[in-house]
């Protein structure tokens, strides 16, 4: 079964995806170097401590205003460089 779906993505994935070589100059294959691999880990620390701080808070309004802040931090330190 995973065969015939890998076979279909190869048909609809552009040529670029297939190659899952890292390189840091490349858009997409920027996302498979050993630097951004952990950001990624970093974060979902990051990420699970927030949840477990947004469970103790009652207010909807605020937790709103946090989870968005944190979006924004989270995508300014996957983005920088």
């Amino acid at each position: 079964m995973k065969l015939i779906w890998q076979q279909l993505l190869e048909k609809l994935l552009p040529i670029w995806m297939q190659d899952k070589s890292p390189d840091p100059k490349h858009f997409y294959r920027r996302l498979f170097t050993q630097k951004y691999l952990q950001k990624k880990q970093r974060l979902k620390y990051y990420w699970l401590s927030l949840a477990i701080f947004l469970s103790q808070i009652n207010s909807l309004a605020l937790i709103i205003g946090i989870l968005l802040m944190a979006t924004f931090i989270t995508f300014a330190i996957l983005d920088e460089g």
